[in-house]
């Protein structure tokens, strides 16, 4: 059996293979969360490429972010491709750090915390002489 490991721009690589040509697929692409407003990791027309590369029959493990993993996943679905299972990684990290859930429950319900203290905050400014 002949393994080709692929470590190159998704759509170069993908283009330069033969119709057919793949056996199976493991990628972790861009995961279509228009990210910073850059149109980089749309891929709607990239799995229909793919697909006319996979061989009848050929499996594959997608990754995608868990956020936007059904975007990924309906895109798989438009260019051909069976969704059989699906894996998650789900992590407790990431944006927002933090928030305080009795802030925004008193927002909510438009109530005002009561001031229990102030602090005092100092500007240093430093001015060359």
């Amino acid at each position: 059996m002949k393994l080709t490991i692929h470590n190159d721009d998704a759509w170069k690589a993908v283009a330069k293979l033969d119709d057919d040509s793949i056996g199976a697929l493991v990628t972790d692409p861009p995961y279509l969360i228009n990210f910073m407003g850059n149109d980089w990791d749309k891929l709607d027309d990239f799995w229909k490429l793919v697909m006319s590369k996979m061989k009848h029959g050929a499996h594959g493990v997608v990754f995608g972010h868990s956020r936007t993993h059904h975007r990924v996943m309906v895109a798989l679905e438009d260019a051909g491709f069976e969704i059989r299972d699906t894996l998650m990684w789900l992590y407790g990290q990431g944006f927002p750090k933090n928030h305080n859930i009795g802030k925004s429950v008193d927002k909510l319900n438009n109530k005002k915390r009561e001031v229990v203290g102030k602090g005092q905050h100092t500007n240093i400014h430093s001015f060359g002489k």
